[in-house]
């Protein structure tokens, strides 16, 4: 991923209710999300949002009004919200290594808004791929599961969904682990990435601005 634009900040002020890939980020709240079921995100869930570069070379910004960046954020928020995560995941402020220092995968769009979360799951990395497949969002569908190697070793895990039924979509949940520690332990970086209007999204025909989210009913 390229440069970044401009760090929206900490989301503190919005609330992550029932509505609904730098610098390591700062806590909403000190208290960890814990839960017998699934995880969700809270209001208690340190949780970061900027605008980022998603295309391979640099390329002219496209004009980006407020409004539309405003729906871009909002969007990411509600799809990083609707992840799915093991019971125990615990909510952290940061991940060791490179490996989770940005999302396995983007758009080739610029800009995009990234809303990330970072979580320590307990158990491995296979166990938490097996889960993350079997358990998508509603409305969304896996688009991708894979991980990486370098000479025979793996180097990452990530699992994709988009929603469903939307080809391309403005709208991508990503998730980028790798085993921390010496315990049986997992990283995981939750990442929302979502196209704000107006955005240059690169393709094989070329450079083309997108759809409004708000003319296309997915916001």
């Amino acid at each position: 991923m390229k440069a970044q634009w401009w760090l929206i900040g900490i989301v503190g002020a919005i609330s992550l209710g029932a509505t609904g890939c730098g610098q390591s980020p700062a806590p909403l709240h000190k208290r960890p999300v814990h839960s017998d079921g699934p995880a969700a995100l809270t209001s208690a869930t340190r949780l970061r949002v900027r605008i980022v570069n998603g295309t391979d070379q640099a390329q002219p910004p496209g004009r980006i009004t407020r409004k539309a960046r405003d729906q871009a954020v909002a969007a990411a928020i509600r799809v990083v919200k609707s992840a799915i995560l093991p019971p125990g995941s615990r909510n952290v402020a940061r991940l060791p290594g490179k490996t989770l220092q940005e999302p396995a995968q983007v758009s080739a769009c610029d800009p995009l808004v990234d809303a990330t979360s970072l979580w320590l799951i307990r158990g491995s990395s296979g166990t938490l791929q097996t889960f993350l497949v079997g358990h998508v969002p509603a409305g969304m569908t896996n688009e991708e599961t894979g991980s990486a190697t370098l000479r025979g070793v793996t180097t990452s895990y990530s699992v994709a969904d988009i929603p469903r039924g939307k080809h391309p979509s403005q709208e991508t949940l990503v998730f980028t682990f790798w085993p921390v520690g010496r315990a049986r332990a997992t990283g995981l970086r939750v990442d929302a990435l979502t196209v704000p209007y107006g955005a240059l999204c690169m393709s094989g025909g070329g450079g083309d601005a997108v759809p409004s989210p708000a003319r296309t009913g997915n916001h």
